[in-house]
Formats: structure tokens, C-alpha cells, sequence
């Protein structure tokens, strides 16, 4: 898996499938979105990976207009 690590977090960018390098990372199971950039462990990235929920976006205005909602632990209300 090419992975590159973000400064501010310990959750990696994944430059393969399913999130291409995309910043944000929806849970298709919960509706919430995740920025890899400011996940905390609190967001279990690695659970939704492992447990094929992971849908890229590269905005949070997409993942919104999709029905997803802020995960208020790395991006906010």
C-alpha cells in the first residue's frame, strides 16, 4: 500500500484503492467523513479500510451534497 504521512496526524494519505490520495475519507456504514489530514485514533480509519466502508472525496462540500455528515473529532461541525 503507498502511503505517505501527513504532519499533523498519524493517519496516512493512501495513494491506492479505495481513496486515490483523496484528503477525505467517508464511512459509507455511518454517513460520517473523516479528513486523513486531522484524524485522530478516535476516527478508527484503519477499521473502515479493513472493513471496505471507505469512499473517497476530495471535499467535504461532495461528501455533504452525498448525505455524509462532519466527523466532529477531525473536521468539525
Amino acid at each position: 500500500m503507498l502511503c505517505m504521512k501527513t504532519r499533523h496526524s498519524s493517519v496516512k494519505r493512501i495513494y491506492e484503492a479505495p481513496l486515490l490520495g483523496a484528503r477525505y475519507c467517508g464511512d459509507s456504514s455511518t454517513r460520517v467523513v473523516h479528513d486523513l489530514d486531522n484524524a485522530s485514533p478516535e476516527c478508527r480509519i484503519d477499521q473502515i479500510l479493513a472493513a471496505g466502508r471507505a469512499i473517497p472525496f476530495h471535499s467535504t462540500m461532495v461528501a455533504h451534497l452525498q448525505g455524509y455528515r462532519n466527523c466532529p473529532q477531525c473536521v468539525g461541525r
